[in-house]
């Protein structure tokens, strides 16, 4: 992998299709509920989803990278409605902002997220907004504002991963490419912010990644603590395998600490998921490449230790290629993930582990069949929980098997404990 190259999930799993034959994945998979709620058609409500997201009232919000009006994605919601699930399109994206690749649901109940393409084809933060009066028709679509266009260097490039929030409202996340440093394959990456300023918004880039040093290639969001500082991850670079840093700001400045570097053995590495910060401690994935001596798939710990951070792998995730989203704690302390490349088929499982006397318990809780299912395959997303405990995720392909040139444009399943 040249410096600061992504490797695509979706692509990854077939280029490791002949090398993975003679690998075999012991991974228990624990019987639980599994089914789709929603199958897409690739019309109107999009296709290959990428992302969701679960507001305090279990609505469900995503995207599709294809698909709508313009055949560039579409932004929907899922709800409840007399105990089925329904889908209702919120936006069609256009040339402007092409395929989405995230959205969150910010504390005033917008959204959120980035596109990959679009003006300038270095992607794009956007903001969507319900109308200001209220519709009770299905198809009443949301309002767009596009808070940011990249233009690739010395600006950014490529913002895969979601955009988070400080007090004040403004808004953050990273680019896998662009940036001051031309090392790297199309720049090493930057971290921006976007405040709001005289009505619309103003972009500053607060951290350019080095090929050298720094780590390079954030493909992920990014976690606040309490005292305003900010924690990723980069999926390459340090000690060859991706970095874990830290953010601190000083008055307009802010200057980077990596927390550790992965280093290709036991530990992992390509950490492309971002961190879950609980109790101080940040917990993570680093998806791997596990065959022909490459890195597993880990999950992992950093714990603050009087100005050091102890790293702790909590388990070796039994796949090829593993997570690429951030892991989910529920109430009770439990993580669940997504896999990329692993299980029977090679179309990715959904996992939890459970802490236990000092360590973690891994269970297989799905494994994706292949993608001539109606189950659907391929999950890009993590899994959001809802109140209740049922998780929520998608896969890319699969679902409605006539639609999308008979592959199936992808699903939102639901797993019930």
């Amino acid at each position: 992998m040249q410096p600061g190259q992504v490797i695509s999930r979706w692509n990854l799993r077939y280029a490791l299709s002949t090398a993975v034959l003679a690998v075999v994945l012991a991974s228990p998979i624990q019987a639980q509920t599994y089914r789709v709620i929603y199958a897409f058609t690739g019309g109107g409500d999009g296709a290959s989803p990428t992302s969701l997201a679960i507001d305090r009232h279990g609505n469900l919000y995503g995207t599709t990278q294809q698909g709508g009006a313009s055949g560039h994605g579409t932004a929907f919601a899922l709800s409840q409605r007399n105990g089925a699930w329904v889908v209702k399109p919120l936006h069609n994206f256009t040339s402007d902002e092409v395929n989405p690749n995230s959205l969150v649901v910010a504390p005033d109940g917008r959204l959120y997220g980035t596109t990959k393409g679009g003006t300038g084809n270095a992607g794009s933060v956007f903001r969507l907004t319900p109308p200001a009066t209220f519709c009770s028709n299905i198809l009443c679509l949301w309002n767009e504002t596009v808070l940011h266009v990249f233009t690739g260097s010395p600006d950014g490039n490529a913002p895969y991963g979601p955009v988070n929030f400080d007090a004040a409202g403004n808004v953050y996340g990273t680019t896998a490419n662009g940036g001051t440093d031309d090392s790297c394959f199309s720049g090493c990456g930057t971290i921006f912010e976007i405040t709001p300023s005289n009505g619309g918004w103003t972009e500053n880039i607060i951290f350019d990644f080095l090929a050298i040093g720094t780590g390079y290639a954030p493909t992920c969001g990014l976690v606040f603590d309490g005292n305003g500082n900010l924690y990723g991850t980069a999926s390459g670079g340090g000690a060859g395998y991706g970095t874990v840093y830290e953010l601190t700001r000083s008055g307009s400045s802010w200057s980077q600490t990596v927390l550790y570097n992965f280093h290709g053995q036991n530990d992992g590495g390509f950490p492309y998921a971002g961190l879950l910060l609980d109790g101080g401690n940040l917990y993570g994935a680093a998806a791997g490449i596990n065959v022909d001596g490459g890195p597993p798939s880990t999950a992992f710990e950093l714990s603050p230790n009087n100005g050091n951070w102890d790293f702790q792998v909590l388990s070796v995730i039994p796949a090829i290629s593993g997570p690429f989203a951030t892991p989910t704690m529920d109430a009770a302390g439990n993580l669940y993930d997504t896999t990329a490349v692993a299980g029977p088929d090679w179309s990715g499982t959904v996992f939890k582990l459970t802490p236990s006397n000092g360590s973690w318990i891994y269970t297989g809780l799905y494994a994706f069949g292949l993608c001539d299912t109606n189950n659907g395959c391929d999950p890009t997303s993590g899994v959001v929980i809802d109140a209740a405990g049922n998780l929520y995720g998608t896969a890319q392909s699969g679902g409605n098997l006539a639609d999308c040139g008979g592959n199936g444009c992808g699903v939102v399943w639901e797993i019930t404990p």
